[in-house]
This record gives C-alpha cells, sequence and structure tokens, in this order.
C-alpha cells in the first residue's frame, strides 16, 4: 500500500477510534488495518499503542486524557496532511507539551 494511501487510512481509522465508532482495544492495529499497510504507519501504531493501553488513566485523569486527545487530534491532522516521519513519531501520548 501506497505510503499517503496508508497514512490517510490510518487517520480515518484513528479518527473513528477517537469518536468511540471503534473500540480502545491493544489489537486495534491487527483488527483494523491491513496486513500491506505502510511501514511507516505501522510505525506509528508503535506509540498509538500507548494510547491505546491508557484507556483506564484517561478515565481517572481528565488532564491526561486531554493531553492524549491533543496528541491524537494532532496525529490525526498530521497524517492527513502526509507529514513526515519525523513529525508523526512527536506524538508520543506520553507527554504534556
Amino acid at each position: 500500500m501506497a505510503r499517503q494511501e496508508s497514512l490517510d487510512l490510518l487517520a480515518e481509522r484513528l479518527a473513528a477510534l477517537r469518536s468511540g465508532e471503534l473500540p480502545c482495544e491493544p489489537d486495534f492495529g491487527d483488527k483494523h488495518l491491513p496486513r500491506a499497510i505502510h511501514s511507516e504507519a505501522l510505525d506509528v501504531m508503535a506509540n498509538v499503542a500507548h494510547y491505546l493501553a491508557d484507556l483506564d488513566i484517561r478515565r481517572r485523569d481528565p488532564e491526561y486524557a486531554q493531553m492524549q486527545q491533543r496528541h491524537m487530534d494532532g496525529l490525526i491532522a498530521a497524517l492527513r496532511r502526509g507529514a513526515p516521519r519525523q513529525e508523526l513519531l512527536k506524538f508520543s501520548f506520553l507527554t504534556f507539551r
């Protein structure tokens, strides 16, 4: 799958995750992304794993939830515009930036 096609698909699936249309589960990528997705999209999923694992923390800590939602919104926008790999990997879902 071509890079931008993969990034667009990932943005679409993450937007569905963000809105609650798709469930937040550890195997999200395996269930909702094709095996032939571009390697850069897979690289991004390594950071998204933090978001997927932190559902319980987001439920307990509104400030942490807001930080992770800002990261998700920023990542989705960056994916849609085809940002370089380095920019995509800055969305760690771990830091208050």
